[in-house]
């Protein structure tokens, strides 16, 4: 997972396609702006799964004019998460990458 500091939509969007790997199997990003506006994003994730907790993971560091990337690899065989494995991780590396950065 990877954060940076955004100060428009435009910004954020431009930052998460520079940091996507194409190698991933899915890059799922959330973005909180000072003026209120949010977005968030599940890259073919199940829904709610991926974007929205990234960007609870935000909302919970109270951080605004940030962006966070979090790429999920799979391996084959891997093993499934189910949707309550996709929030936790989703939701842990993003909040792992934001305590990282204060």
């Amino acid at each position: 997972a990877s954060a940076a500091p955004v100060s428009s939509a435009e910004e954020a969007l431009a930052w998460v396609r520079r940091e996507s790997d194409e190698s991933a199997r899915h890059n799922c990003f959330a973005y909180t702006l000072s003026d209120g506006y949010s977005r968030s994003n599940n890259d073919g994730e199940p829904g709610g799964t991926a974007g929205p907790p990234i960007a609870a993971a935000i909302a919970g560091a109270g951080v605004v004019d940030v962006a966070v990337l979090v790429r999920r690899y799979r391996l084959d065989g891997g093993a499934k998460l189910g949707t309550g494995g996709l929030v936790r991780a989703y939701g842990g590396a993003a909040q792992g990458v934001l305590e990282a950065a204060a």
